[in-house]
Formats: structure tokens, C-alpha cells, sequence
């Protein structure tokens, strides 16, 4: 994928955030500095061409182009719309990266299992990713 600018990268995630109608000064004060990190962290995911944010008037697609496949999995992972069935699999999870990676792993159909396997800058982003979600 291509390295895409600064501007376009923001474009992105701005659809994004429109489309959840998320408003990052309604987060408990706690909440911001973290959620500003993550989505500065998926603008750079936007930017080096390894996240793809895909917005339609009825639908939002997230995909995610992994630097390093994992066997079994597809790549790219292919997050679907935020849904009340993804947020029921992250309720027995108490931690947080257990929820985001059960709530991704719903999203994407995948499971969690493929966070187990997942290194580095793709486990990185991932996390950023469901970090955002899990305050849609």
C-alpha cells in the first residue's frame, strides 16, 4: 500500500470518528490522553498504508494489513461495524487487553487467538484499534 499524507490520514480517522459520532470531550478526563494516543497511533497506521478506513453512509469497515502474516488467519484482518454481539464477547474479561482482544476478535470474526500470536507493531495497532472501539 501506498504511504499516504498527513492530511489524508486525518481525513480517515475523522470519517471514522463521524461515523460513530464519537466525541472525544465526552470521555471521562482519564480517558482522553489515552484516546488521543491511540487514534494518533491508528492516523500512523492510516499514513504508512497498514490500516484501511473504509466509511459508507450505513456501514464502517477497518482493515488491517499486517507486517507479518500469522498462519491460519487472513490478512488483511477486516474489522466490521462496532455491534452489540462483539460488545456481549468482551463481558467475561476483566482486564483490559482481554476485552480488547475478545472484542476484536469478535469484530473481525476471527477470535481472540490470533492476538496470542500477534508481535509488535501489528499487536500495537490492533490495541490501538480496540482501545478506540471499546469507547464507541
Amino acid at each position: 500500500m501506498p504511504i499516504l499524507s498527513k492530511e489524508t490520514a486525518e481525513t480517515q480517522v475523522l470519517s471514522l470518528l463521524e461515523y460513530y459520532e464519537f466525541n472525544l470531550e465526552a470521555l471521562p478526563q482519564q480517558l482522553q490522553a489515552p484516546i488521543e494516543s491511540a487514534l494518533g497511533h491508528i492516523e500512523r497506521g492510516v499514513m504508512a498504508g497498514r490500516l484501511e478506513i473504509e466509511v459508507e453512509a450505513d456501514t464502517c469497515v477497518v482493515k488491517q494489513h499486517l507486517k507479518k502474516a500469522i498462519a491460519g488467519f487472513p490478512n488483511p484482518i477486516v474489522y466490521r461495524e462496532v455491534s452489540g454481539k462483539a460488545k456481549i464477547a468482551i463481558k467475561d474479561d476483566s482486564t483490559t487487553y482481554g476485552k480488547i482482544y475478545a472484542f476484536l476478535g469478535a469484530l473481525s470474526g476471527e477470535g481472540a487467538a490470533i492476538y496470542q500470536t500477534m508481535k509488535g507493531k501489528d499487536l500495537s495497532l490492533a490495541e490501538a484499534l480496540g482501545s478506540l472501539f471499546l469507547q464507541v
